[in-house]
């Protein structure tokens, strides 16, 4: 979506992705061959990547404790950066809780609405393109599966002997403690 709306290049990072393809997209983001790094708040967790400027929240989240984790990105080892809240009405609890318990100066800032509807004009032409990227990331995640099974099932053929060879699993419970266990 970045590039068909002409800006820079944006990678993801979400608990679909492979840990391989995670790992592409952080070193894309460090080595700043992608210039915006698009995240889940489960998959940031932990993050330490030095030089993050700016946070955009997309959503403003129910919790202070989410939020200020998700601005902490920005405020690695005493540096600052800025953080940017998309807002509703129904968001303006939380950011009235922040600025009660925290210190974190805030300003607003109103975008204006032919900016909106410029953007989103801007969405609705790229559509179509967005279609056909979607369809074939997609297809890449279908034959990359496929590849991993023929991939699984090639070893499976090659080892048999091997698997067939190994000790079958045992329980630290036999049967009939599992049927007490179950019954407690």
């Amino acid at each position: 979506m970045f590039g068909l709306l002409g800006l820079p290049p944006a990678v993801e990072l979400h608990g679909d992705m492979t840990q391989a393809a995670r790992l592409e997209s952080l070193e894309a983001f460090r080595a700043n061959t992608a210039a915006f790094l698009l995240a889940t708040d489960v998959a940031a967790r932990g993050l330490d990547i030095q030089g993050v400027q700016v946070v955009v929240n997309y959503d403003a989240p129910r919790k202070l404790e989410t939020y200020l984790h998700r601005i902490g990105r920005t405020a690695r080892a005493g540096a600052s950066g800025l953080s940017v809240t998309f807002v509703e009405d129904g968001d303006r609890a939380l950011l009235k809780e922040v600025v009660r318990k925290t210190k974190i100066e805030m300003g607003q800032r109103i975008v204006p609405p032919a900016a909106v509807t410029q953007w989103q004009n801007s969405v609705e032409r790229a559509g179509p393109d967005v279609f056909r990227v979607i369809q074939d990331e997609r297809m890449e995640r279908e034959l990359r599966k496929a590849e991993m099974e023929a991939t699984k099932m090639q070893n499976m053929i090659e080892h048999e002997d091997e698997i067939k060879a190994r000790p079958a699993k045992t329980w630290f419970q036999s049967e009939r403690q599992k049927k007490e266990a179950q019954k407690k």
